[in-house]
């Protein structure tokens, strides 16, 4: 139904723009990459450890009391639950960006199968038939490449050459 604008959109006659949902999603993987390399670096370990020992060093001021456990169980249990959110989203764009470059790898390569590119899409039970074929094929390379066993003699029963 049309809102006082005449346009549709929200109940609040709100439209939807779609460069805001794209300021928003650059702006979530911009504080998602800063977070997972603030956590990740030498100060984001010794803030954690700064942390533990002021909640530590806090507890005989409040008594060791129920709520300041609790409370301290709180903030870390939520700020554990918010970063696995943040090093996802930070792992699955790298892992994207790494499949680009082997797809750009392959897609250059004189004698690479196409057919692998974009491979990461396919199912569990699709990458398994792949995966034992090129197992098949690494076989049958080392049979081809491997030289012929020689023959080893042993020499200690041999005596010595004469000398000449």
């Amino acid at each position: 139904m049309p809102n006082r604008r005449g346009s549709l959109g929200h109940a609040a006659g709100h439209r939807v723009d779609p460069a805001c949902a794209e300021l928003r999603s650059a702006r979530f993987e911009r504080m998602s990459a800063w977070t997972v390399r603030a956590a990740g670096c030498r100060w984001g370990f010794r803030s954690a450890l700064l942390l533990i020992l002021g909640w530590a060093a806090s507890g005989p001021y409040f008594r060791y009391h129920e709520s300041w456990a609790t409370s301290f169980t709180v903030v870390t249990t939520s700020v554990t639950f918010l970063m696995v959110f943040l090093i996802q989203n930070a792992q699955n764009r790298e892992l994207k960006a790494v499949h680009l470059k082997l797809d750009e790898l392959i897609f250059a390569g004189k004698n690479a199968r196409n057919e692998l590119i974009h491979i990461e899409h396919l199912t569990e039970e699709q990458l398994d038939l792949l995966g034992h074929r090129y197992g098949r094929l690494a076989e049958m390379h080392r049979k081809v490449s491997k030289p012929p066993a020689e023959k080893v003699v042993s020499t200690k029963d041999e005596p010595d050459p004469p000398d000449s």
